[in-house]
């Protein structure tokens, strides 16, 4: 059940953690075209439409002072590469999990 993109799931978060093992590979991932249950940092909820990018990734030994950035870069990371194939698009970063 790890890789996947499936239709749609409560949450991929609470999907991917259930779905956990000690043989879990770091980059292991669960993508959903719409999630039900979507929530954010501090628990807020939000819609999550079909039509966005809802994923999670494992990732193993991230010391605890990175965690905060990893959001941030990943979007950055994103916009760098969705910009690189679609120049005529303006792709900004709105929130770190929103462009």
């Amino acid at each position: 059940m790890i890789n996947p993109l499936i239709d749609s799931c409560d949450s991929t978060n609470e999907l991917l953690k259930s779905n956990y093992s000690p043989n879990l590979k770091s980059g292991s991932w669960i993508a959903a075209k719409k999630q039900l249950q979507g929530k954010g940092r501090a628990q807020h909820e939000w819609e999550s439409l079909e039509g966005n990018l809802h994923l999670s990734i494992f990732v193993r030994s991230i010391p605890s002072a990175a965690m905060t950035w990893i959001p941030l870069q990943m979007a950055i990371t994103a916009r760098n590469f969705i910009s690189f194939y679609t120049p005529e698009d303006v792709v900004q970063v709105k929130w770190p999990n929103d462009l």
